[in-house]
């Protein structure tokens, strides 16, 4: 699109005066992005590097594990299990630098074409452009897409324009996996605390954070790269990190280092649940971070459990008049073998019960709404042991579980105990208005 801004028709200016990519820059990105590689067939090596085919003079198994130095080239090359007879790949590499007072990422496409007999052919292309001005405000330079749903179709007969929000924003946030190591950085930046170190950060995501956030300029100079991480990739505004920022500056007093930003601040929310005092170090920096989270998320666990038990006792009760319409005759039945006890449950809060002792979802399926079943509770000494659901259109066993849904060592034994009490409930169902 043509820049319609100040900034952007500054970008694009500025844009068209970028050097082109130097000569070391282009070797560095040989000689890093693509790891010189021999497919390994069962007599030959062919070398991707120069072309060559060679034999394994110490065996393949030996050329797989220990890897061969090519005799055509003379690289060490990283062997691979293949008979195809060509190859190509691609990927991203990103140099940092400067142009005015901006901040520029240039993002480059290195692609590598491999066939036998020839040496591999390189291409290096520049698809994209981020350019970051002293405010962090950002402007999109790139070239245009073949199709626009894929990330790295790129146009390359296009010219570099500017590119303004889309469904396919995300296409300019390139974060690749190859960074030239001499970096170019504004003095505004070297300011806010950048040195070099993006610590697994995109850099389209740390500029912007140190350029419009002073909060995460007070992070990176802290040495606070975990809490960094966290907000930078978050896209954290000053408004978004105030929640937390008193307990962060205790950290910053006490020399205490968040390794893990997500797993702290999990662990201040907590806290906060808990009504603990988030402005003492003692809470906020301890000594063992995940052991002091994990036990706050056992006691939250309880406190979730509590409240789910008093929200099914209050749904039970709403639901146990439609339970007694349709179960009622039912209510009273019970037998034994002298040893293990079976009852008809009565009413709903017992499935609830039934449920959590056994950890089974006797309630949470609705089987006390369930019109042509009955649901019964083998017991020993008062304990539910396992959970018996009756047909009652044929008067047979549909399932018959215990804890977690497992059978015990009384199953068969229960089993056998309601089959000879069946007539029980055959008879309670014939009964009159039945």
């Amino acid at each position: 699109m043509k820049p319609k801004t100040k900034l952007q028709k500054r970008v694009a200016e500025l844009s068209r005066k970028l050097n082109k990519i130097s000569e070391p820059q282009k070797r560095w990105a040989l000689g890093n992005c693509f790891d010189p590689t021999g497919y390994v067939r069962s007599k030959t090596i062919w070398c991707l590097e120069c072309g060559n085919t060679f034999e394994h003079e110490n065996g393949r198994l030996n050329a797989q594990l220990l890897g061969v130095v090519c005799p055509g080239c003379g690289k060490e090359l990283k062997t691979v299990t293949s008979r195809r007879l060509k190859y190509e790949a691609s990927e991203y590499y990103t140099i940092v630098t400067t142009s005015q007072e901006f901040q520029v990422l240039r993002h480059f496409v290195v692609s590598k074409k491999c066939r036998v007999g020839s040496p591999a052919v390189f291409e290096i292309n520049e698809a994209v452009q981020n350019w970051f001005a002293p405010d962090g405000k950002r402007v999109n330079m790139s070239r245009t897409a073949i199709l626009s749903i894929y990330y790295d179709s790129w146009n390359w007969r296009s010219d570099m324009e500017v590119r303004g929000k889309s469904a396919v924003y995300l296409k300019y946030n390139v974060f690749a996996n190859y960074v030239y190591p001499r970096i170019k950085v504004t003095d505004i930046l070297k300011r806010n605390g950048f040195n070099g170190d993006f610590h697994g950060i995109m850099p389209q995501q740390l500029f912007t954070s140190l350029l419009q956030s002073s909060r995460m300029e007070t992070l990176i100079k802290a040495k606070q790269y975990g809490l960094l991480k966290l907000f930078a990739k978050e896209h954290a505004s000053d408004a978004d990190i105030e929640r937390y920022w008193q307990s962060i500056k205790i950290c910053i007093r006490n020399n205490y280092i968040v390794e893990d930003g997500s797993i702290w601040r999990d662990y201040v929310n907590l806290l906060l649940f808990f009504n603990k005092d988030i402005n003492n170090a003692k809470y906020v920096c301890p000594a063992d971070l995940k052991q002091a989270h994990d036990r706050y998320v056992e006691k939250k666990h309880k406190v979730d459990e509590k409240r789910a038990l008093e929200e099914k006792k209050k749904k039970a009760l709403e639901e146990n008049e439609q339970f007694l319409k349709l179960k009622g005759k039912y209510i009273g039945i019970a037998f034994s073998d002298g040893n293990i006890d079976v009852k008809v449950l009565d009413n709903v809060l017992e499935y609830v019960f039934e449920g959590e002792k056994l950890n089974h979802c006797v309630y949470v399926s609705d089987y006390h709404l369930k019109p042509n079943s009955l649901i019964l509770s083998a017991r020993i000494a008062g304990k539910p042991v396992e959970t018996i659901e009756i047909s009652l259109k044929d008067f047979s066993i549909l399932q018959c579980r215990g804890h977690n849904n497992q059978t015990t060592e009384y199953h068969s034994q229960i089993k056998e105990l309601v089959n000879r009490n069946i007539h029980l409930i055959r008879e309670r169902k014939l009964m009159k208005g039945a």
